[in-house]
């Protein structure tokens, strides 16, 4: 893999996380439920419920290939 992009949105389409990854090297998407991404920082968590994730994937072959994967993921603490 070339590169990807991670969003997670709450039920109101709000993003609560986003992450770039562009290692060809290690591909990881950590989101531990960290809250909205303007505070990320301030280490808030979001609140349990459903979220919705967005990855945009980028694969290193001849032809550049993208593909969408979304679906949902569901945090209990």
């Amino acid at each position: 893999m070339r590169r990807i992009r991670f969003q997670a949105f709450n039920r109101w389409g709000v993003k609560v996380f986003e992450n770039v990854t562009t290692s060809a090297d290690r591909v990881l998407i950590n989101w531990a439920g960290g809250g909205p991404v303007a505070e990320a920082s301030s280490g808030n968590k979001v609140v349990d419920g459903i979220y919705y994730y967005l990855a945009e994937v980028e694969f290193a072959d001849f032809a550049n290939t993208k593909r969408t994967y979304k679906g949902w993921v569901e945090i209990v603490r």
